[in-house]
């Protein structure tokens, strides 16, 4: 497992998470990630840092169990806070090409190696 990661949301990288909830690229809510983490669907997980303590134990064992990175969002704007662009605290990404394009939009902001 690649562990957890403490990331924050830019303009660019809302963007890119709104892109994604169109085209049908996340997965939202729990029981949801849940699912799609079991049969091998997601890149990695994504949540809210504001999201309850309970229900991050969940996720972070979820994450361990189906050997997926997990990443903490957060952000200075309220606008770009994960839980108002996607109406969700907890997301999954399906593998793909918007996965890859946020995880690179991440490494060229230098805050996933």
């Amino acid at each position: 497992m690649q562990g957890t990661r403490f990331i924050k949301i830019s303009d660019a990288l809302a963007s890119l998470l709104g892109f994604a909830k169109k085209s049908g690229a996340l997965v939202s809510g729990f029981e949801a990630v849940r699912r799609a983490a079991v049969s091998g669907k997601l890149q990695f997980l994504l949540i809210d840092e504001t999201l309850a303590e309970n229900s991050r134990k969940k996720i972070v064992k979820l994450a361990e169990r189906n050997e997926l990175p997990l990443l903490v969002a957060g952000s200075d704007k309220i606008d770009n806070r994960i839980e108002f662009v996607t109406g969700y605290k907890i997301l999954g990404m399906q593998s793909g090409g918007l996965a890859k394009g946020f995880a690179d939009k991440l490494k060229q902001e230098h805050q996933w190696r």
